[in-house]
């Protein structure tokens, strides 16, 4: 996640997986399989998560490829900020190559450092 400039990212991505999501849901209902299936679609994937987006101010996991993503989502919306949170909010692809340097979130990229240090 970070911004697309120079990434090679296609520009509209999140907005093409959003819609390919909603729609894979109506028709199957599984979003399990989806979250599966954007995996192996974005290339250098390795984690997926599908977070809905109430009413514009909260977000709510419903689906993961592992405890990753669903940490990301728990963690993001304890201390209100986060890479997904400003890809939802803000409307604009984010890209994060390293979390450890990465200032933009002081409580977020902390708080998954020592997540993942435990888990």
């Amino acid at each position: 996640m970070g911004d697309d400039q120079g990434t090679g990212a296609v520009p509209h991505l999140g907005e093409t997986m959003s819609r390919v999501a909603r729609r894979l849901q109506e028709e199957h209902g599984d979003v399990e399989a989806i979250t599966t299936a954007a995996v192996g679609a974005v290339p250098g994937a390795h984690e997926c998560g599908i977070t809905y987006v109430i009413g514009r101010t909260r977000v709510e996991p419903r689906a993961a490829t592992s405890d990753l993503p669903r940490e990301v989502d728990r963690l993001q919306d304890r201390v209100g900020e986060g890479p997904c949170l400003d890809a939802v909010f803000e409307e604009e692809t984010v890209r994060v190559d390293d979390v450890a340097g990465d200032r933009r979130w002081p409580e977020f990229a902390p708080g998954l450092l020592r997540w993942a240090r435990a888990a």
